[in-house]
């Protein structure tokens, strides 16, 4: 049977460890893994997750670059076929905030993955005033949010109603059809996601990330 696989997406700050949490916690009734790409050679998310979920459930982690970058994807592509084998239901990937989640949908199939997982949704998430700014600076964050299937910005209780707005527009421009949801402190109504559309995910990135 095919698991269910979740990417979170989004620059350092955005909130991805917050909502992974709670992700978490929303789906206590079904056997999760978790993969955390942590840039640096420490790490502290998967650290910090593991430690809450009283081992009922597996986090792995992947250091030392992104995840779907050339110098990492056989790393990140063993760990998804380990855990694809493992008695779970749901995979959840949080991707490093330098991660360009464009190429997934083609990994998989690539990879023959595609038989095993099931892509569900690509997150992004995005806080409406630091990765606003960033933005213009840092190609990963358009690359980020225009590979979601839904985009969701964060910290919506301390930014004003303009900073979103604003965001809103941006994300807008780049990203035509994905639904854009307003959270605050990670949560959202996970079991109410819009469903990811069949074909996204399949456009070439010309973005290589930092290693």
């Amino acid at each position: 049977m095919s698991k269910d696989l979740i990417i979170v997406a989004g620059f350092l700050g955005a909130g991805k460890t917050t909502l992974l949490r709670n992700l978490i916690k929303a789906h206590s009734e079904k056997k999760l893994a978790v993969l955390i790409n942590d840039f640096g050679e420490v790490p502290v998310d998967a650290t910090l997750v593991a430690s809450e979920t009283d081992g009922s459930v597996t986090v792995s982690e992947i250091t030392g670059g992104s995840i779907f970058c050339s110098c990492r994807q056989d790393s990140f592509l063993k760990a998804l076929m380990r855990l694809a084998d493992m008695d779970v239901d749901m995979i959840v990937v949080e991707a490093s905030g330098n991660s360009d989640p464009t190429l997934i949908a083609k990994l998989l199939a690539q990879s023959g993955l595609s038989a095993k997982l099931v892509l569900k949704h690509t997150l992004c998430l995005f806080d409406p005033v630091k990765s606003y700014k960033l933005s213009h600076v840092l190609a990963v964050i358009p690359h980020q949010v225009a590979a979601a299937d839904v985009v969701l910005l964060t910290k919506s209780d301390i930014t004003t109603q303009e900073d979103r707005a604003r965001a809103r527009g941006y994300v807008r421009a780049l990203n035509d059809d994905a639904p854009i949801l307003e959270i605050c402190r990670g949560m959202a109504d996970f079991a109410g996601l819009p469903l990811r559309r069949p074909d996204r995910g399949i456009e070439e990135s010309g973005f290589q990330p930092a290693v």
